[in-house]
Formats: structure tokens, C-alpha cells, sequence
């Protein structure tokens, strides 16, 4: 799952952004040079092409599976780790907000 996770990401991407594996099931996708409104529009296509993709655990067994996405844009001078705190509570909250879902500020 988290392999064809990771090529939606690469196929959702312009060949300027990057793409991690960070934590468990968790990716950060750096987005330099990118709107907040662009980034939006990105991270919206990642999970509307996610919940798209079918994984099939048993025969005749279909599932699909959804993320929950954190969006921020790095404030000058922010310490990086809470940049990546600030994101993660989004994504928490998009979680807790019901899932399959976009958290931004603002």
C-alpha cells in the first residue's frame, strides 16, 4: 500500500517538488516555489488519485484506501521542527475530521 502510495505521489508531482517517507505511514512532499492555492490543488490531486487506486487483499475482495493531508506553507525563519509539527496536527486533524480529506490553515 504504501509503495503505490508513493508512485501516486511521484506521478502527482512536478519533477521541481520531493517526495518523502517520513515515520511509519507517513510522507512529506515538499512543494518549493508553490502557492498556497497551487499546493492545494496538488495535494488534492494525491488524494483524490489515492482513493482511486484498488487494492485486493482476497480474491474478489476490492478495497480502497484514503489519506488524510496536512497543508502548510514554511513561514521565514520557522524552526523546521515546528514547521513539521505545525503540518502534522493538520494532518491529525483531517483525520479526526473524518478522514480522506485536506487540513490547511486558512
Amino acid at each position: 500500500m504504501l509503495s503505490r502510495l508513493g508512485q501516486v505521489v511521484k506521478r502527482c508531482l512536478r519533477e521541481t517538488d520531493f517526495a518523502y517517507r517520513y515515520g511509519g505511514e507517513e510522507f512529506t512532499v515538499l512543494l518549493p516555489m508553490t502557492t498556497s492555492t497551487d499546493g492545494a490543488v496538488t495535494a488534492e490531486r494525491i488524494r483524490t488519485e489515492f482513493k482511486k487506486e484498488t487494492f485486493s487483499p482476497a480474491p474478489g475482495q476490492d478495497v480502497h484506501v484514503t489519506v488524510s493531508i496536512g497543508l502548510a506553507q514554511y513561514k521565514p525563519k520557522e524552526e523546521v521542527k515546528a514547521f513539521v509539527h505545525r503540518v502534522d496536527q493538520l494532518m491529525y486533524q483531517g483525520k479526526k475530521g473524518g478522514k480522506d480529506r485536506v487540513c490547511s490553515e486558512s
